[in-house]
Parts: structure tokens; C-alpha cells; sequence
């Protein structure tokens, strides 16, 4: 059996087509293809901080991998201080879910960022090879 991705519009649906090279709403889609994501996130905006990892747990409670390499202003991310977002809660739920946080030492560095537990200092060459091993990149920031 092949296995195939479907992607259907909102637009589609609501047109309600139906024919032999379309799917109508009640179509399923055979299998999930499950890829490896990464998410570059170079911010500390806690807007966009915070959607990166919403979006990273999303696709791991959905059965993906997901990796999140700070670089940048993204290194500051645990002194983000909001009440608009819950930041602190969106890392927590990520790393609950086998989410992994790299961060860029040189970064680190320039920034004053001292190694914490969640985040822990990786090279330029550890993000080459976790690019190049992922079939979906992302940055943010």
C-alpha cells in the first residue's frame, strides 16, 4: 500500500467537492508520514517564543520528532518575563514530550547565557548535522 499525504483546504471542504481527483470531508487520509522537524528559534520576542514551541509540541503530540536549536537572542529564552504568554509552560510541555533544546555556545557566550538544564551549549557544526538530517526546517526570529 502506498502511503500518501493529504492536505485539504478549509475551502475545499467547505465546497463540498467530490470527485474522482478530489477527496470530500469524509475521506481519511490513509497514513501520517512522520517527519523530523527542526525549528531554529533566534528570537527572545515572547510572542514568537512562544509560538515556536507551541508548534514544536503540537507536531510531537502528533507523533513527530522535533529539535529546537537556539542561536541569537534565542539563548535568553528562560529569562523572558510575560503574562501574555506562558513561555515557561510551553518549554515544559516541549521537553515532557521528548522535545530536544540545543543551544549555540558561541551565542551563549555573547550573551552572558550560562549551561541550565534545559539548555545545554552545542556547536555550529551540531546544527549543520541536525539541518541536514531533518526533513522540515523552520526559524523563527
Amino acid at each position: 500500500m502506498l502511503n500518501r499525504l493529504v492536505f485539504v483546504s478549509p475551502w475545499f471542504l467547505a465546497e463540498g467537492r467530490n470527485s474522482s481527483n478530489h477527496i470530500d470531508k469524509k475521506s481519511k487520509i490513509d497514513q501520517v508520514i512522520l517527519v523530523k522537524i527542526g525549528i531554529i528559534l533566534g528570537t527572545k520576542d515572547p510572542e514568537v517564543v512562544f509560538n515556536a514551541f507551541r508548534l514544536g509540541t503540537l507536531a510531537l503530540r502528533n507523533g513527530h520528532r522535533v529539535w529546537i536549536f537556539l542561536v541569537n537572542h534565542g539563548v535568553e529564552i528562560e529569562d523572558i518575563e510575560t503574562t501574555a504568554f506562558n513561555i515557561r509552560e510551553q518549554i515544559f510541555l516541549f521537553t515532557k514530550k521528548e522535545g530536544e533544546i540545543y543551544t549555540c555556545v558561541t551565542s551563549m557566550k555573547a550573551h552572558n547565557r550560562k549551561e541550565t538544564g534545559v539548555c545545554k551549549p552545542h556547536s555550529q557544526d551540531d546544527l549543520l548535522a541536525l539541518v541536514t538530517s531533518s526533513e522540515k526546517v523552520l526559524s523563527f526570529g
